[in-house]
């Protein structure tokens, strides 16, 4: 469970730092 919700997280993380990575390589 805390696992899954930690897992989601970093997934999250991870959409953000590559969209703001995609933005800034702009």
């Amino acid at each position: 469970e805390a696992l899954d919700t930690n897992h989601a997280f970093i997934e999250d993380a991870r959409r953000l730092l590559a969209l703001r990575g995609l933005q800034g390589h702009r």
